[in-house]
């Protein structure tokens, strides 16, 4: 019997939080289950995810644009991420209605951050807050517009995303993701002993990891295992414990306490959400979690009938709460078919800053030509396309005279550069070096409402007659740039400066050719660079970087090591438009944007031509 199929959109390992731990606990539910045949769905932007077992896959948002044939009328479930890592769910979610998972009530984080990479930053932001907070909003917004100053307390006491209660998953109270089934315990990563009271801690795990070394110091036998809840085995380590600690930041709970009250274990609370449950289900720790508190609390469970009493309390809790029509009623709201059905452009949900609006001519597949065809100009010339910094245009054409040679933009090129940099042509063209007047190409759009010539046109007016060498675009009578030397850029950032108030968040490298633009919300820097060149090229760090960057283009998601290459095509315009990460070397984890801006500012990345390509 054929299951149905269901497309879940969230966040994945190696990020971490109660939105991980709802996507992964929820899939492998379905699909161990045998209720659903399920296929994830992660961000572009996402770093490699990992844990997953391969008999659920996995796709990023080109994919799912490539096949979308596929998937068009499938139920979507949307697990919301309270973060940045959250947005790219939060657009799909706004044009095609799914149901809905949230791992807390207010998701003022994503909002907020949603909010941030809108063109009405931050008046968007701050006139929410008056609506919501009235005199109280206003005095929050002046704060962060004038002195850079946020306010915690709103970040759970607000509801931000009322308009999506409705699409909820309809799921008892706090239970908003389901358990998996239980699997075979990893020794390699837990080893357990019979006669230790085990411990399991979702959250906190330095005060619980000192709690239960205080308690073995007093001569118990007490032992800790830290998850994070989006492990393939946790429903069967919550099995094995006798006391399950849950530390939730937010104001719903972790998907793991399902698991933990099915198993009837005696629980130590320590989020606003334990306020939700029966006071015989939980030992409740208000205030600041420490050490000191988790010690007692454990110690009482332990040594008392306490822990018995906890135990019978959380399963009697659970038989009430998880009846079995509940769970057929949320399952079939789940895999309802929707009602609008999935028609991806893929261009729009992957929109960066500096992503092209011009149609271009499809393309052949690319392929790799062994043979180019070298300049045999010398002196002057006209320079016309994607040209590159002048001092490249010496180090590779040394027959040129680049200080003496102008050059011309074509309408693809200065639309690009206005994506990129949110100005005008006009004001960033001559920057540039350019002439005023743009060429038309021959893969020049008809449709292009700027004011174009043709290159006889121009050079025609020139006081003397130069030959034109066309970079990065198909002009008639005229020779196509091919590289001579070799073209190796080093992308070298501005430091970030944390004390700063404003800091710059765009730029021009100028000796490689690249604008940036930091994507602030998000932790990215989208870059435009260009070499001057169409082909393949490689981006590596030196030998000796201890880093890790996630390289994002419109093609692919890789991670540049100093022992890992990325490999990037240009665009027709001869142009490379990527995004750049930090990731943690260890767990390739995301790091924050002012430790990307510090990485780069040290360890510059390295871009080197590898390949003509023909066919772009």
């Amino acid at each position: 019997m054929s299951r149905p199929s269901l497309l879940v959109f969230g966040v994945l390992p190696p990020l971490t939080g109660p939105a991980t731990a709802l996507t992964v606990q929820t899939a492998f539910y379905l699909h161990y289950h045998k209720l659903a045949d399920v296929t994830l769905v992660i961000s572009d932007h996402a770093p490699p995810p990992t844990g997953i077992p391969n008999d659920i896959p996995v796709l990023r948002e080109r994919e799912l644009g490539s096949q979308q044939a596929a998937f068009q009328n499938t139920p979507r479930l949307y697990v919301l991420d309270d973060s940045y890592q959250g947005i790219f769910t939060l657009k799909l979610l706004k044009r095609f209605p799914g149901t809905v998972l949230v791992p807390n009530e207010s998701m003022h984080g994503l909002l907020r951050a949603y909010m941030e990479t809108l063109p009405e930053w931050p008046d968007n932001y701050t006139g929410w807050l008056e609506s919501r907070l009235g005199k109280a909003g206003t005095i929050m917004g002046a704060a962060l517009t004038r002195f850079g100053r946020e306010s915690e307390v709103i970040q759970n006491d607000i509801p931000a995303l009322d308009n999506i209660s409705s699409h909820v998953l309809d799921l008892p109270f706090p239970f908003m993701g389901s358990t998996v089934l239980p699997t075979p315990l990893s020794q390699k990563n837990h080893t357990v002993t019979d006669t230790a009271k085990r411990v399991i801690s979702f959250g906190a795990p330095t005060a619980t990891a000192t709690a239960v070394q205080d308690l073995n110091l007093l001569g118990l036998t007490v032992q800790h295992i830290a998850l994070t809840g989006t492990e393939i085995e946790v429903a069967h380590l919550v099995s094995t414990a006798d006391i399950v600690v849950i530390a939730a930041q937010g104001t719903q709970a972790p998907p793991a306490l399902t698991a933990a009250l099915r198993a009837g274990k005696a629980i130590i609370a320590a989020g606003r959400w334990a306020a939700h449950m029966p006071a015989n289900s939980r030992l409740n720790l208000t205030g600041n979690l420490t050490h000191h508190s988790l010690a007692s609390a454990i110690g009482a469970i332990i040594a008392s009938p306490l822990g018995g009493w906890l135990k019978e309390g959380s399963k009697a809790y659970a038989e009430q709460s998880l009846i079995d029509s509940l769970h057929k009623k949320a399952t079939k709201q789940l895999l309802t078919a929707p009602k609008k059905p999935l028609v991806l452009d893929v261009v729009t949900i992957a929109k960066q800053i500096i992503e092209p609006v011009l149609n271009q001519p499809a393309a052949s597949s690319p392929t790799v030509s062994t043979s180019a065809v070298s300049i045999s100009v010398t002196g002057p010339a006209a320079l016309i396309g994607t040209v590159p910094p002048r001092s490249v245009i010496k180090q590779l054409y040394p027959g040129i005279d680049a200080a003496k040679s102008p050059a011309f933009a074509t309408p693809e090129l200065a639309v690009a550069l206005e994506e990129a940099t949110g100005k005008p042509a006009c004001l960033v063209l001559p920057r540039l070096g350019y002439e005023t007047p743009l060429v038309k190409s021959n893969t020049s759009p008809l449709s292009s409402t700027r004011e174009a010539y043709d290159w006889p046109d121009i050079k025609s007016r020139l006081k003397v007659a130069l030959p034109a060498i066309s970079f990065g675009c198909a002009l008639d009578n005229s020779f196509p740039a091919d590289p001579v030397g070799e073209v190796k850029l080093s992308l070298q950032f501005p430091r970030y400066q944390a004390r700063k108030r404003h800091k710059e968040t765009s730029g021009y490298i100028e000796e490689a050719g690249c604008f940036w633009h930091l994507m602030v919300p998000e932790n990215r820097i989208e870059c435009l660079l260009m070499p001057g060149v169409s082909g393949q090229f490689t981006l590596s760090l030196p030998k000796a970087a201890a880093c890790a960057l996630l390289i994002t283009s419109k093609s692919t998601t890789e991670i540049v090591t100093h022992t890992a290459q990325a490999r990037l095509v240009t665009d027709q315009a001869a142009l490379l438009r990527f995004g750049i990460q930090a990731l943690d070397p260890e767990t390739y984890a995301p790091l924050p944007l002012s430790g990307l801006q510090q990485i780069l500012a040290i360890t510059p990345l390295q871009v080197r031509y590898e390949s003509v390509m023909v066919g772009l």
